[in-house]
């Protein structure tokens, strides 16, 4: 699932929700250093019955503004061969 960000750490942008606690599959992990700090994210895969405004298309992916880490996250679910949702 995508969203648009709306607070103000990386305000417009689109990207993947975070959860403190993690259930479904796990893909594996993505490390970003950003200027003062460093991130470490697990990136989980939990199926969803609702499909919210649709499915986006490659292509529309790959037009919408995604933070670095967000590109990451976007290689692994690439790989285990997951669809994004809106």
């Amino acid at each position: 699932m995508l969203e648009q960000r709306a607070g103000r750490f990386l305000h417009g942008l689109w990207g993947f929700p975070a959860a403190e606690t993690a259930s479904g599959e796990r893909l594996g992990e993505v490390r970003h250093q950003y200027t003062h700090f460093k991130l470490e994210v697990e990136v989980w895969h939990l199926e969803s019955e609702s499909v919210g405004e649709g499915a986006f298309d490659r292509k529309a992916i790959d037009r919408l503004a995604l933070s670095t880490v967000d590109k990451k996250i976007l290689k692994l679910l690439d790989r285990a061969g997951i669809t994004i949702r809106r």
